[in-house]
Protein backbone atom coordinates (compact mmCIF):
# COMPACT_ATOMS: atom_id res chain seq x y z
CA UNK A 1 0.00 0.00 0.00
CA UNK A 2 1.51 3.43 -0.69
CA UNK A 3 0.37 6.93 -0.31
CA UNK A 4 0.82 9.94 -2.57
CA UNK A 5 -0.89 13.38 -1.85
CA UNK A 6 -3.14 11.61 0.53
CA UNK A 7 -4.34 9.21 -2.27
CA UNK A 8 -4.20 5.18 -1.39
CA UNK A 9 -2.94 2.74 -3.48
CA UNK A 10 -1.66 -0.38 -4.18
CA UNK A 11 0.74 -2.08 -6.48
CA UNK A 12 0.03 -5.84 -7.21
CA UNK A 13 1.34 -7.92 -9.58
CA UNK A 14 -0.04 -10.93 -11.27
CA UNK A 15 0.35 -13.79 -13.96
CA UNK A 16 -2.68 -13.91 -16.31
CA UNK A 17 -4.01 -17.00 -15.83
CA UNK A 18 -3.86 -20.19 -17.69
CA UNK A 19 -0.04 -19.08 -19.08
CA UNK A 20 2.25 -19.24 -16.43
CA UNK A 21 5.00 -18.36 -19.10
CA UNK A 22 3.81 -15.02 -19.43
CA UNK A 23 5.80 -11.87 -17.61
CA UNK A 24 3.92 -10.71 -14.50
CA UNK A 25 2.21 -7.60 -14.98
CA UNK A 26 1.66 -4.70 -12.92
CA UNK A 27 -2.36 -3.56 -11.42
CA UNK A 28 -2.34 -0.81 -9.92
CA UNK A 29 -5.74 0.06 -7.30
CA UNK A 30 -6.61 3.55 -6.56
CA UNK A 31 -8.82 4.13 -3.62
CA UNK A 32 -9.85 7.78 -3.42
CA UNK A 33 -7.75 11.51 -4.16
CA UNK A 34 -5.46 13.13 -6.34
CA UNK A 35 -2.52 12.12 -7.63
CA UNK A 36 -0.61 13.59 -10.87
CA UNK A 37 1.00 10.07 -12.29
CA UNK A 38 1.72 6.47 -11.17
CA UNK A 39 4.52 4.26 -12.77
CA UNK A 40 2.98 1.51 -14.44
CA UNK A 41 6.07 -0.32 -16.23
CA UNK A 42 7.69 1.70 -18.51
CA UNK A 43 4.77 4.03 -19.24
CA UNK A 44 2.77 6.78 -16.64
CA UNK A 45 -0.49 6.93 -16.12
CA UNK A 46 -1.97 10.91 -15.36
CA UNK A 47 -4.71 10.97 -13.18
CA UNK A 48 -6.62 14.74 -13.66
CA UNK A 49 -9.38 16.81 -12.60
CA UNK A 50 -11.82 17.03 -15.96
CA UNK A 51 -14.81 19.22 -16.69
CA UNK A 52 -17.15 19.33 -20.20
CA UNK A 53 -18.90 22.25 -21.32
CA UNK A 54 -20.95 21.94 -24.03
CA UNK A 55 -21.76 25.12 -26.40
CA UNK A 56 -23.95 24.77 -29.69
CA UNK A 57 -23.69 26.76 -33.08
CA UNK A 58 -24.50 26.95 -36.61
CA UNK A 59 -22.60 27.33 -39.48
CA UNK A 60 -23.11 27.30 -43.48
CA UNK A 61 -20.06 25.60 -45.24
CA UNK A 62 -18.66 23.69 -47.82
CA UNK A 63 -15.39 21.54 -49.15
CA UNK A 64 -13.96 22.19 -52.32
CA UNK A 65 -13.13 19.41 -54.30
CA UNK A 66 -14.86 17.07 -52.08
CA UNK A 67 -16.13 13.78 -54.06
CA UNK A 68 -19.56 14.11 -52.23
CA UNK A 69 -22.39 16.01 -51.82
CA UNK A 70 -20.25 17.89 -49.21
CA UNK A 71 -19.08 19.95 -52.10
CA UNK A 72 -22.64 21.25 -52.33
CA UNK A 73 -23.32 24.40 -50.51
CA UNK A 74 -24.92 23.35 -46.92
CA UNK A 75 -25.22 23.83 -43.08
CA UNK A 76 -25.01 22.01 -39.55
CA UNK A 77 -26.23 22.70 -36.24
CA UNK A 78 -23.13 21.26 -34.22
CA UNK A 79 -22.36 20.76 -30.42
CA UNK A 80 -18.89 21.25 -29.68
CA UNK A 81 -17.86 19.46 -26.50
CA UNK A 82 -14.81 21.21 -23.96
CA UNK A 83 -12.86 19.46 -21.92
CA UNK A 84 -10.48 21.23 -19.18
CA UNK A 85 -8.78 19.13 -17.08
CA UNK A 86 -6.07 20.07 -14.24
CA UNK A 87 -4.17 18.02 -11.69
CA UNK A 88 -5.44 20.18 -8.88
CA UNK A 89 -8.64 22.06 -7.57
CA UNK A 90 -8.65 25.76 -7.34
CA UNK A 91 -9.50 27.38 -3.85
CA UNK A 92 -13.15 26.46 -4.90
CA UNK A 93 -12.99 23.07 -5.65
CA UNK A 94 -13.54 23.56 -8.99
CA UNK A 95 -11.26 23.08 -12.16
CA UNK A 96 -12.64 26.12 -12.98
CA UNK A 97 -16.07 28.27 -13.49
CA UNK A 98 -18.39 26.88 -16.29
CA UNK A 99 -19.09 30.40 -17.07
CA UNK A 100 -15.59 30.66 -17.93
CA UNK A 101 -15.38 28.57 -20.47
CA UNK A 102 -18.15 29.52 -21.80
CA UNK A 103 -17.65 33.61 -21.72
CA UNK A 104 -14.80 32.61 -23.55
CA UNK A 105 -16.11 30.00 -26.31
CA UNK A 106 -18.59 31.84 -27.01
CA UNK A 107 -17.11 34.97 -27.91
CA UNK A 108 -15.10 33.46 -30.20
CA UNK A 109 -17.61 31.29 -31.87
CA UNK A 110 -20.16 34.10 -32.20
CA UNK A 111 -17.20 36.39 -33.50
CA UNK A 112 -15.96 33.62 -35.81
CA UNK A 113 -18.10 30.91 -36.57
CA UNK A 114 -22.23 31.05 -35.75
CA UNK A 115 -23.82 31.66 -38.29
CA UNK A 116 -21.13 32.33 -40.62
CA UNK A 117 -20.12 30.80 -44.18
CA UNK A 118 -16.81 29.07 -43.63
CA UNK A 119 -14.57 28.55 -46.73
CA UNK A 120 -11.36 27.76 -47.98
CA UNK A 121 -9.31 30.93 -48.79
CA UNK A 122 -9.43 29.37 -52.45
CA UNK A 123 -13.08 28.52 -53.23
CA UNK A 124 -13.95 30.68 -56.46
CA UNK A 125 -17.37 32.06 -54.33
CA UNK A 126 -15.84 34.45 -52.27
CA UNK A 127 -16.22 36.81 -54.48
CA UNK A 128 -19.85 36.93 -55.37
CA UNK A 129 -20.12 37.04 -51.45
CA UNK A 130 -17.75 39.99 -51.05
CA UNK A 131 -19.71 41.60 -53.60
CA UNK A 132 -23.21 41.17 -52.03
CA UNK A 133 -21.68 41.74 -48.73
CA UNK A 134 -22.09 38.72 -47.16
CA UNK A 135 -20.55 37.43 -43.95
CA UNK A 136 -17.74 34.60 -44.38
CA UNK A 137 -14.72 33.52 -43.38
CA UNK A 138 -12.12 32.40 -45.42
CA UNK A 139 -9.60 29.52 -43.89
CA UNK A 140 -6.09 28.47 -44.90
CA UNK A 141 -7.40 25.01 -44.72
CA UNK A 142 -10.87 23.53 -45.89
CA UNK A 143 -13.45 23.89 -43.29
CA UNK A 144 -14.06 20.64 -41.80
CA UNK A 145 -14.75 19.38 -38.23
CA UNK A 146 -11.57 18.51 -37.98
CA UNK A 147 -10.23 22.05 -38.56
CA UNK A 148 -13.43 23.58 -36.36
CA UNK A 149 -12.60 21.71 -33.41
CA UNK A 150 -8.83 22.32 -33.60
CA UNK A 151 -9.67 26.45 -33.72
CA UNK A 152 -11.71 26.50 -30.53
CA UNK A 153 -9.21 24.21 -28.87
CA UNK A 154 -6.30 26.34 -30.30
CA UNK A 155 -8.36 29.78 -29.12
CA UNK A 156 -9.13 28.48 -25.35
CA UNK A 157 -5.55 27.56 -25.11
CA UNK A 158 -4.20 31.07 -25.88
CA UNK A 159 -6.67 32.38 -23.77
CA UNK A 160 -5.29 30.82 -20.73
CA UNK A 161 -7.55 27.17 -20.01
CA UNK A 162 -6.06 23.93 -20.12
CA UNK A 163 -7.50 22.04 -22.70
CA UNK A 164 -7.50 18.95 -23.18
CA UNK A 165 -9.65 18.20 -26.08
CA UNK A 166 -12.56 20.04 -28.42
CA UNK A 167 -14.96 17.59 -29.60
CA UNK A 168 -17.35 18.58 -32.61
CA UNK A 169 -20.50 17.43 -33.36
CA UNK A 170 -21.48 17.82 -36.57
CA UNK A 171 -24.75 15.18 -36.26
CA UNK A 172 -25.98 13.18 -34.25
CA UNK A 173 -23.80 10.21 -35.15
CA UNK A 174 -20.48 11.96 -36.01
CA UNK A 175 -17.85 13.71 -34.49
CA UNK A 176 -14.20 14.86 -34.72
CA UNK A 177 -11.48 15.20 -31.50
CA UNK A 178 -8.65 17.51 -31.63
CA UNK A 179 -6.34 17.27 -28.71
CA UNK A 180 -2.58 17.57 -28.51
CA UNK A 181 -0.53 15.66 -26.57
Amino acid sequence: MGMHQGLRFSLRAYVPVGNASAPARTAVYLNAGNIPYLNYGTAYIFIMYTITKEVYFCYGHRLMNHPGKCRNLHGHSVKASISIEREQLNDQGMVCDFSDIKDSVEAFIDQQLDHNFLLHKDDPIIPLLTANKERFLALDEHPTAEVLSKMIYRHLKQSGFNVSQVVLWETASAHACYREN
